[in-house]
């Protein structure tokens, strides 16, 4: 539906209006509180986020830092502690006893066909001897000799003599062959049960996890002879290790295989237990049974998984470490806080390194909830907080709202139900600072009309006073080229109003803004009519006081095109009637500081018909130019040069040519002493009227520019 936006001109303005806009729109006071509401919400969320992200980033930067210290006091710990069992071994191995021994035992073995001599003889027995003080002091549970071969030729038990090592282990029987001391990996070792130690009815043999380490034995000329192997007990001492550096609360280190299964043990078993990760038994654990791979959930908070659990993936932390494995050649510490879940399921942060020398990596990990506790409690305080502030604010905009509504809609019946004399209220089309204005329609008439209400809030004695000083200044010209007023009076409540011309066309700022300079004989066309206006009213004794682009209005009216229309007189001055209510106080500038006459600035009090012509200059230096005649960066500024800067011409302020006499009449206008203007408003129309150009524009130009150009067209598009 095309819509057509008229213009109400009143004596403050021109004021845009929607006769079919009905919606609920808040006053300007309720505008005001939802911008403050909305830009406190805004500015809160910003510094909120800004809060957030700087904790978070200062807190991400400082458990970075934290759990790489203890991943590497962890991984420095291990590291001695790997280099000082092969010290252990290595020394044990140099024993002057032990290779003798040893050298007997083989020599013994290359002669022997039956191993029950080799495990009577006295040699073994005086190895055992020799070792059992060595055994004790490190707490080694059992030792084992093995030859090149991979035969047992000595151990602690007799029935360990006379076999072979499992085929995992040639590797690093290699190694020590080739005069390297070693580590194993823990691992699962099947041990023959003595007969005089019974461990289960049945059982002959048990299962237990086992660390060897393992170190040559090399007679004086370098050869090496043998291999000699200590037990260490990895849940006692290889999984101590890692916990000499941990996190309070939920942190905790492990180590892991090239497989991604656990090496130490976890201090969650209980809670794997229950989840169905390991078999729930007293002699079930983690260590050795549990592979490093992450569920789909949480499992300590109930998930349970379908799948299998060998076809989960690695976690982040396991597949990143054991996936550089292969190409690190040292120790490399990596971190990340973002978090990720572990074994459990669990979201965790964690930093880990890889140990390419031992073939294991080593992790240290805790909680994620545990780490982001504080912002966690920072997050809620912000929530609450942001919380109470958008129930605040969301409860007086519904309050507004509702409220804006109830009052729309009384003043919609108000409206229509309303009278005032002869005119009938429509729409209320626009409001200025002492006023309301409504659309209206006169009964009899059925003419268009406006109509201006005194404000509510404006009906202090002073503010009623100019209201009326306002109308009966106005009421008293009548120059086709001044607004009209039709009438006025009181509403039954005693509501001050007049009614006024409903007009449609642009103002002089618009025009400028829409097609920049005039032409010159525009200009005086424009200029002439203005003339006219104000020679009506300086007849009378009335200054405008306010003249500018935008209290003069450009319409069609009656036929004619380029119809002028002086606007606001709210600010003119009675020169006649000193007695009268002057609003104005004469020590107040009064006016807009671009269209000020020196004198205004001045002395206010000496103000008259030529500070009108003055404006009328400015205005007319406007159209031509496109361009104030002073600009500054205050109002103040703007004021000082109107007193004491020359005007530059118009013709030196743009390309085109300006006719010398209207440049000169426009020059003239703008002289600092009023004596030196145009004597009155009728002879500036005069000297406009005698410029070369004064009639080249006509009612063909004009019809055919707002033909082309008409304002009132677009807005009913």
């Amino acid at each position: 539906m095309n819509r057509k936006s008229t213009f109400c001109i009143f004596p403050f303005g021109r004021v845009p209006a929607d006769p079919d806009d009905d919606s609920c729109g808040c006053d300007s006071g309720g505008r005001r509180l939802i911008a403050i509401a909305l830009g406190l919400l805004c500015t809160l969320g910003a510094i909120g986020w800004f809060v957030h992200r700087t904790v978070e980033d200062n807190l991400q930067q400082r458990l970075s830092q934290e759990l790489e210290t203890i991943l590497r006091a962890d991984v420095s710990a291990m590291l001695f502690w790997l280099e000082s069992q092969r010290r252990i071994a290595r020394t044990a191995a140099g024993d002057p006893n032990v290779v003798r021994t040893v050298t007997d035992i083989l020599e013994l073995k290359e002669g022997l066909i039956d191993i029950d001599e080799l495990t009577q003889s006295p040699q073994l027995q005086e190895l055992r001897q020799t070792l059992a003080w060595f055994l004790d002091v490190h707490e080694y549970p059992w030792f084992l000799v093995i030859d090149p071969f991979g035969m047992v030729i000595a151990a602690s038990g007799d029935s360990d003599i006379g076999t072979l090592i499992a085929p995992e282990h040639y590797a690093n029987l290699h190694k020590v062959m080739a005069n390297e001391s070693v580590v194993s990996l823990p691992y699962y070792r099947r041990e023959r049960v003595e007969p005089s130690t019974t461990l289960l009815p049945g059982s002959d043999d048990s299962i237990s996890p086992t660390i060897y380490v393992a170190a040559p034995i090399a007679d004086d000329t370098g050869t090496v002879l043998a291999a000699i192997g200590f037990r260490v007990r990895p849940e006692d001492d290889f999984t101590r290790i890692l916990s000499i550096a941990q996190r309070a609360g939920t942190g905790h280190a492990y180590a892991f295989s090239e497989r991604g299964v656990m090496l130490t043990q976890s201090p969650y078993d209980k809670q794997l237990k229950a989840a169905g990760v390991i078999p729930d038994g007293d002699d079930s654990h983690s260590m050795l049974h549990l592979e490093i791979r992450a569920p789909e959930g949480n499992m300590i908070a109930g998930f349970r998984s379908n799948v299998d659990r060998r076809a989960m993936p690695l976690t982040r932390m396991a597949a990143s470490a054991t996936a550089a494995g292969a190409e690190v050649r040292f120790p490399r510490v990596v971190s990340d806080v973002t978090g990720y879940p572990d074994y459990r399921g669990v979201p965790v942060i964690g930093a880990w390194a890889w140990l390419p020398e031992h073939r294991f990596g080593v992790a240290a990990e805790m909680d994620y909830a545990d780490a982001y506790k504080p912002l966690l409690v920072l997050r809620c305080l912000f929530w609450a907080l942001f919380g109470l502030v958008s129930l605040s604010c969301g409860g007086g905009f519904a309050y507004l709202v509702a409220n804006q509504k109830i009052r729309q809609r009384m003043k919609k019946a108000e409206g229509e139900a309303r009278q005032l004399g002869q005119y009938r209220l429509t729409d209320k089309i626009g409001e200025g600072g002492m006023g309301e204005v409504y659309k209206a329609c006169h009964v009899m008439l059925r003419r268009p009309t406006a109509i201006k209400l005194l404000r509510p809030d404006k009906t202090g004695e002073d503010a009623l006073a100019r209201f009326e000083r306002e109308v009966h200044l106005t009421c008293r010209l009548n120059h086709p080229n001044t607004i009209a007023i039709y009438d006025y009076g009181r509403t039954p409540n005693g509501v001050f109003y007049y009614a006024m011309e409903y007009l449609d066309g642009l103002n002089l700022a618009e025009l400028v803004k829409r097609s920049a300079q005039q032409r010159p004989a525009r200009v005086v066309h424009i200029m002439r009519q203005l003339c006219g206006s104000l020679n009506e009213a300086h007849g009378i004794g009335l200054i405008h006081r306010d003249i500018k682009p935008a209290n003069v209005l450009l319409c069609r009216r009656g036929g004619l095109a380029d119809v002028v229309k002086l606007l606001d007189f709210g600010l003119i001055k009675d020169m006649f009637n000193r007695s009268g209510p002057q609003i104005s106080m004469t020590d107040i500038v009064v006016g807009t500081p671009h269209f000020l006459a020196p004198e205004a600035v001045q002395a206010p009090e000496l103000v008259d018909a030529r500070s009108d012509l003055y404006a009328l200059g400015l205005v007319g230096y406007y159209l031509l130019t496109g361009q104030y005649v002073f600009v500054g960066t205050s109002a103040i500024d703007i004021c000082m040069k109107h007193v004491k800067e020359p005007p530059v011409p118009p013709s030196s302020r743009i390309r085109s040519s300006i006719p010398k006499d209207l440049e000169d009449v426009i020059m003239c206008c703008l002289e600092k002493k009023p004596a030196q203007r145009p004597s009155s408003a009728l002879d500036l129309m005069r000297r406009l009227d005698a410029c070369a150009c004064a009639h080249e524009w006509t009612q063909d130009r004009a019809r055919d520019w707002w033909r082309d150009n008409d304002p009132t067209e677009e807005r009913r598009e």
